[in-house]
């Protein structure tokens, strides 16, 4: 198939690309609750037992918000035309949860400062509106296909616009400022002292930014292409993808915790700063001084 993203589908196109977005999406309703499954004893043993705060009730909304809106979403891909809008208020609500998780994580490497806050709930704020607004201009342009084969393909196919990765960009943009973020401290901290929360801090944060980076590359570059157009756009990938690994991002800092026998209660671990980098040779402190102990993590 040659790039053209606003050609229109033939009936063999149309036929795979809504197959395809039905399978892959029903995939991805199976991968989520294998992930949640499989790391269920690892939730149960190192957030149940905290108390309730900030951080954990968001894990809990990303744990339990997308799975639901997948469970609504993909029968509709079935049945009738809900779909399309049902999916914006999904993702858009997916965005706001996982913003919400990044921005705590990064208040909480800077020092708790409100400064901080501020700029980061304000940067989030600047970048995901257009993506909103674009997103509810998409949703109202979209409008029903007669289906040409109801034999055949299931459903009420919709029109899916040719550039529908644009909203995308903005998150990604503010993906790209949160990591930079994430990673600044701890590098610039560690030409000091590297200890083990550093190291993690680092691994984690790149870690997910490559996962989401490499997923929108993927939703890019598939919308470029009718038939992929429909795919990754209209299966739920990106809040999937978004969910799994915000809830690996929090399971493991909490895990890596409990492990170290860090000396202050794991309830504040999402809220817990690091140590000021202005610290002269001796004169670390006693939390660094803990991580040090435990080398192998």
């Amino acid at each position: 198939m040659g790039f053209n993203p606003g050609a229109e589908l033939d009936l063999v196109d149309l036929y795979y690309a809504t197959e395809g977005t039905k399978y892959l999406a029903l995939v991805l309703c199976v991968l989520l609750a294998c992930e949640i499954f499989a790391t269920l004893p690892a939730e149960v043993k190192h957030v149940w037992n905290s108390r309730w705060s900030f951080g954990r009730v968001m894990f809990h909304a990303n744990r339990i918000w997308a799975p639901i809106m997948l469970a609504i979403y993909v029968p509709s891909l079935f049945m009738y035309h809900l779909s399309h809008k049902l999916y914006v208020l999904i993702e858009e609500s997916s965005q706001a949860s996982i913003a919400s998780v990044l921005i705590a994580r990064i208040w909480a490497i800077y020092q708790l400062k409100i400064w901080a806050l501020i700029a980061l709930c304000l940067g989030c704020f600047i970048l995901g509106t257009p993506s909103i607004v674009v997103l509810q201009m998409q949703a109202s342009a979209a409008h029903l296909m007669k289906n040409p084969a109801p034999e055949l393909i299931s459903g009420c196919p919709t029109t899916i616009y040719p550039l529908a990765f644009v909203p995308y960009l903005p998150p990604f943009v503010a993906e790209t400022i949160l990591f930079i973020l994430t990673i600044y401290k701890p590098l610039k901290m560690s030409r000091q002292v590297m200890t083990p929360l550093m190291s993690r801090l680092i691994l984690h944060g790149t870690q997910y930014y490559v996962v989401v980076f490499a997923t929108l590359v993927f939703i890019v570059l598939g919308s470029l292409f009718p038939r992929m157009n429909h795919v990754v756009n209209g299966s739920g990938l990106i809040v999937a993808v978004w969910s799994i690994v915000c809830s690996r991002l929090i399971l493991s800092g909490r895990s890596w915790y409990d492990k170290s026998q860090i000396a202050y209660s794991i309830d504040r671990l999402e809220m817990t700063t690091l140590p000021h980098s202005g610290w002269r040779d001796g004169e670390v402190s006693w939390r660094m001084d803990v991580c040090q102990g435990d080398s192998k993590l």
